[in-house]
């Protein structure tokens, strides 16, 4: 299916309104044909049944009528309107089952799509995509597109149906009688037509201030402990009370025209009966019509107007999912940086440790007026070397970390790991190779074990939970002892197997920061021989942190075969390197063996000569 819709999306000039319904339907709709078919027989089984049980109606009232009838046909149209009546109910449930289910299948797929697209893309699209209003487009609007498809879909079809098999009844019972009739309904279908574009209007407000306003509750949740660390909730309260205030306003634009224009249709279909009752009274008294006419007429007509009322729902649903679709292909149409790259060749990362360098490596953040975080970086890093990166707050420690993930584009011919340049390498195969471990120890809600299996992933069980057999629990109680959570373990009340909360919350610093780093062993023990560490010690005391660094040498030497490079402000981790290099500014200032930078006057040897810390061989 992936493979599908990614040859059929169109590139990033996202088209709307009915060109986005369309393609929805072409992509995601058109495979479940069967299912709309089987739902279009039964739906118009239903029409013709609605029909059928008025025309029996009249039949029956014809044959009571001791002036037209002997009163024989009585019992035969009794029972066809009860056995209509009771294969209505059935056709009716399989019309909804056959169009509902193929919409919860669509919305399904559409929801996947829409989260490997978010996966995919690099932290830029994040910087300009807030993530309130990525929640509210992955879940709000595509219920409102599930719902366009399924309850819009049926009752378009219905109206498509019922109202040229009614209007042929009426028609044919009284022509005069139906042109009278017709002339408010079509007046009420015009008004309608007219309200919609300001109603489109107001939907597309609606959904832009729900999802600031997610975005808003968003923030304020994830930063809860400094909202009460500093009192502030009152300020925070009063933020989202304005949003939800803007929020509620837009609703009540679309109340007001919602109030105005959907109610339309039931007043005309009352002015409708008026009209049936006076012009129909009279055609009965004048003989000219049977009042068996004038009662299944009166079912048509309330068939119609049923039907229009019907519509006025699927405008509303209509405009909705509409602009839903223009916002979800909105994301979907971003430029998926791994499809565009395949299309210009990329190559696999070699075989082995590999070795990184640069040739004058210069990368800049896309913020106006910003210097380059990176500025004429050479530099060079041996195969199963591990290397320290020092240097001061917003030297460009963090940028390099990032470059060599990936998660931010190096400029082509600049960085080079494995000898092949980063801008041409594959970025499945080198992150299938790769283990990071960021400043932020982000933990999944679940047990110390599945978050350190996560550097592996494996199939899940339909509820998440890992598959059996999946991962060797040896490997993971390895990790974290090489992490240094052997000693924790034995405090937490299920082991490893301890639910870690929203984040890691009921983690310390220490023990989350590591937990990511058991991760990243665990991730290392799997196969990967690229190790990426950005300042992750900060929270660990010092016997650790001696522990942690005897693991990583563990790793680069000893015939590990690993490259690791390690940001640190902590000399005496640095001090444990095979290489260090010194960042100050974006560019390289220093670089060689941590002795050799010791014996120097430059930035290393200043923070050792600060550093007031015995270091332990």
């Amino acid at each position: 299916m992936t493979t599908q819709v990614a040859s059929q999306r169109a590139p990033v000039t996202a088209p709307s309104g009915m060109k986005n319904m369309w393609r929805f339907i072409r992509i995601y709709a058109a495979r479940y044909k069967r299912w709309y078919a089987g739902g279009l027989v039964a739906l118009l089984a239903t029409n013709l049944l609605a029909v059928a049980i008025p025309r029996a109606l009249e039949a029956a009232l014809r044959a009571v009528d001791p002036r037209v009838s002997d009163g024989s046909g009585v019992g035969a149209a009794v029972a066809i309107m009860v056995g209509a009546a009771l294969a209505l109910v059935l056709v009716r449930t399989a019309s909804r089952m056959l169009v509902f289910v193929p919409g919860r299948e669509a919305e399904c797929e559409l929801r996947i799509d829409y989260l490997r697209t978010l996966l995919a893309q690099p932290p830029a699209f994040f910087r300009r995509m807030p993530a309130g209003d990525l929640l509210s487009r992955g879940s709000n609007d595509i219920q409102f597109i599930r719902a366009l498809i399924g309850f819009a879909g049926l009752q378009l079809l219905n109206v498509v149906f019922s109202v040229p098999l009614n209007l042929s009844m009426m028609f044919s019972t009284s022509a005069t009688l139906t042109v009278e009739c017709l002339i408010p309904l079509l007046i009420s279908v015009f008004v309608m037509w007219k309200g919609t574009h300001a109603m489109m209007t107001a939907m597309r407000r609606s959904q832009e201030e729900l999802a600031a306003l997610s975005d808003e509750a968003l923030e304020i949740y994830g930063g809860a402990r400094v909202v009460q660390a500093f009192g502030a909730e009152a300020a925070m309260r009063k933020r989202i009370e304005d949003r939800n205030a803007r929020y509620v306003e837009v609703l009540l634009k679309m109340a007001r025209l919602r109030s105005f224009l959907l109610p339309i249709v039931s007043v005309v279909g009352s002015i409708t009966i008026v009209v049936l009752i006076w012009t129909g009274g009279k055609l009965v008294v004048s003989g000219d019509l049977h009042y068996g006419a004038i009662a299944a007429y009166s079912a048509y007509v309330t068939n119609i107007v049923g039907a229009f009322t019907g519509l006025g729902w699927v405008l509303n649903v209509i405009q909705r999912g509409q602009v839903s679709l223009d916002r979800v292909f909105e994301v979907l149409d971003t430029p998926h940086p791994e499809a565009a790259q395949k299309l210009a060749g990329v190559l696999p990362l070699p075989p082995g440790p590999p070795a990184i360098s640069s040739r004058s490596l210069t990368f800049s953040y896309p913020v106006t007026g910003r210097a380059p975080a990176l500025s004429g970086l050479d530099l060079e890093i041996p195969a199963g070397a591990l290397v320290g990166v020092f240097g001061p707050t917003g030297s460009g420690k963090s940028t390099l970390i990032r470059l060599l993930s990936k998660l931010e584009a190096a400029p082509p011919g600049q960085l080079f790991i494995g000898g092949v340049d980063v801008a041409r390498l594959d970025t499945t195969s080198l992150r299938d190779r790769t283990a990071v471990v960021s400043q932020v120890s982000w933990l999944f809600s679940r047990s110390l074990a599945e978050n350190v299996a996560s550097g592996r992933p494996v199939p899940h069980e339909p509820d998440g939970s890992l598959k059996e057999g999946s991962h060797d629990p040896a490997e993971i109680d390895a990790a974290l002892l090489a992490a240094g959570l052997g000693t924790d373990l034995a405090s937490l009340p299920q082991g490893k197997d301890t639910p870690v909360g929203d984040r890691g919350v009921t983690l310390s610093g220490g023990q989350r920061q590591r937990t990511a780093i058991a991760r990243a062993f665990y991730r290392a023990a799997g196969g990967a021989d690229l190790l990426l560490f950005d300042d992750c010690l900060s929270a660990v005391d010092h016997e650790t942190e001696q522990r942690l660094v005897e693991s990583l040498l563990r790793a680069t030497h000893d015939g590990a075969g690993k490259t690791a490079v390690i940001v640190s402000h902590r000399v005496s981790v640095l001090r444990r390197c095979d290489h260090v290099l010194v960042l100050d500014e974006g560019r390289l200032v220093e670089s060689g063996p941590p002795d050799v930078l010791t014996g120097s006057r430059g930035l290393f040897a200043a923070a050792v000569a600060a550093d007031a810390k015995p270091v332990h061989s």
